[in-house]
């Protein structure tokens, strides 16, 4: 089975049919017109890693339904979502952390103007795995990759400074360390919680920003490159050197 045909999201919290789909872009992926927007969203291929369990999924439903999913082992999603925010549309697409999809999961990759690194904010080996794994994986594909550090389930940070409260308190990655390590791996940062929503709408909306910047620049690479290629076969300047023959 390949990456998208083996785990389908239901519309509904428990798991349908597999060829059910959470989102029928042609029903909520809205466009600028839908919206009543006067200006035109851009389209930002937006592309979520991470380990399995860290929460990509769970990010993505719990924004778009406006509830944190109860499966007891939720598949990802195994088409791409739209998520409209105030810079353009973002084109979600969720992929699987398991191993067995390492030589499929970059298929994803073409043409994505930013990515997600998902890692759980309760599990500092998956931190440790954006770094030596993901981030990795992601820039020998796309060398140039604008990407985004997410620090997962908020909600299991224990922010009480009272003695240990909670077992576990040990594995889990506070902001400065998160932040820390997302200025060493040259990336944009932020956290959420699909439980609470709390920071949910950020993500998107970063992401969303730093899709529109790496398209600009990208943009504004090709246009240089196009204007000295113009000049050097003196494009649109007269006879060219190059038609004397004509």
């Amino acid at each position: 089975m390949g990456l998208f045909s083996t785990r389908r999201l239901a519309a509904s919290t428990s798991v349908a049919h597999p060829k059910q789909q959470l989102v029928d872009s042609t029903r909520d992926g809205r466009s600028a017109k839908d919206s009543g927007s006067s200006t035109p969203h851009a389209a930002i291929k937006c592309v979520v890693v991470g380990d399995a369990g860290v929460g990509k999924t769970s990010m993505i439903r719990s924004h778009l339904t406006g509830q944190m999913p109860r499966d007891h082992e939720l598949p990802f999603i195994s088409s791409a979502v739209h998520v409209p925010t105030s810079s353009g549309t973002l084109t979600m697409w969720d992929t699987s952390g398991h191993k067995d999809e390492d030589l499929l999961r970059p298929l994803t990759y073409a043409s994505c103007d930013v990515f997600i690194v998902a890692f759980s904010l309760g599990s500092k080996r998956s931190l440790q795995h954006a770094r030596s794994r993901w981030v990795p994986e992601v820039r020998a594909a796309r060398p140039k990759a604008t990407i985004v550090l997410c620090g997962c389930q908020l909600d299991q940070r224990d922010s009480s400074r009272d003695p240990p409260v909670r077992a576990g308190r040990a594995s889990q990655v506070g902001e400065d360390e998160a932040r820390r390590t997302a200025r060493e791996l040259g990336c944009a940062y932020t956290e959420c919680s699909a439980l609470t929503t709390e920071g949910l709408r950020d993500v998107f909306e970063l992401s969303a920003a730093q899709g529109t910047r790496a398209q600009a620049q990208a943009t504004g690479r090709w246009g240089k490159y196009m204007q000295r290629l113009r000049a050097f076969f003196k494009i649109g300047r007269g006879p060219s050197r190059y038609q004397a023959f004509a």
